[in-house]
């Protein structure tokens, strides 16, 4: 999903004869790859986004992420930030800053299971940034509070983006990606600043409410 957003806007700007570049991060501190024109550079771009470790690091955070993209894009410029938003929301400084500069994009993938555990009994979750295991008995009281806290973790996130002045196209793993592009452009074409509220559209019915009902 995150590449297929890259590709998305790193083709269209390509083929309106902007410079591309990266900054790609999670896994140790941040690579900056230089911005350039042209369709090759982007598709070499993209198998680095594919090649990338699906881990995180000291050093390899959303907020050092900005920091350096602060540092290498110094001419007005789209910044188009690909991430899940999971962990904590201690980016929104760097944005505004970058804010002063450039125009903004930010773009939500997210799974089904980031906005709701259904009530499986035995599961074994693991820390993507520390690699510790749980063990854990999910049952219905204990997934309604996961979707409560992943609730109040999303409005966090989109809160901080929309003082930020940066609309959010929202991704889902099990969603058609090209219709909610479309739908988004769709948004922003008439005057709308899309705030990420359909990340949670149609979730699967397996999935619980905090009120215990299912959608």
């Amino acid at each position: 999903l995150v590449e297929a957003a890259a590709a998305t806007v790193g083709f269209l700007s390509a083929g309106g004869g902007s410079r591309v570049g990266m900054v790609l991060t999670g896994a140790g501190r941040p690579r900056v790859l230089r911005a350039t024109s042209g369709r090759d550079h982007v598709r070499r771009l993209l198998e680095e986004v594919t090649r990338a470790p699906a881990r995180v690091s000291p050093g390899g955070t959303l907020d050092d992420a900005l920091r350096a993209a602060r540092n290498a894009a110094r001419r007005h410029g789209l910044v188009v930030v690909i991430s899940d938003f999971l962990a904590d929301v201690d980016w929104e400084r760097s944005l505004r800053v970058l804010g002063a500069r450039h125009e903004f994009l930010a773009v939500h993938t997210a799974d089904p299971l980031d906005i709701a555990l259904p009530a499986v009994g035995a599961a074994l979750l693991q820390d993507p940034a520390t690699g510790e295991v749980l063990e854990l008995d999910v049952d219905d009281a204990l997934a309604a509070d996961y979707r409560r806290a992943a609730d109040s973790h999303r409005a966090e996130v989109h809160a901080a983006l929309r003082r930020c002045g940066a609309p959010v196209l929202a991704l889902r793993t099990d969603r058609d990606w090209i219709r909610d592009v479309i739908d988004f452009v769709g948004a922003r074409r008439q005057g709308g600043l899309p705030t990420g509220e359909n990340l949670v559209r149609d979730l699967p019915d397996d999935h619980p409410t905090p009120g215990g009902t299912h959608r």
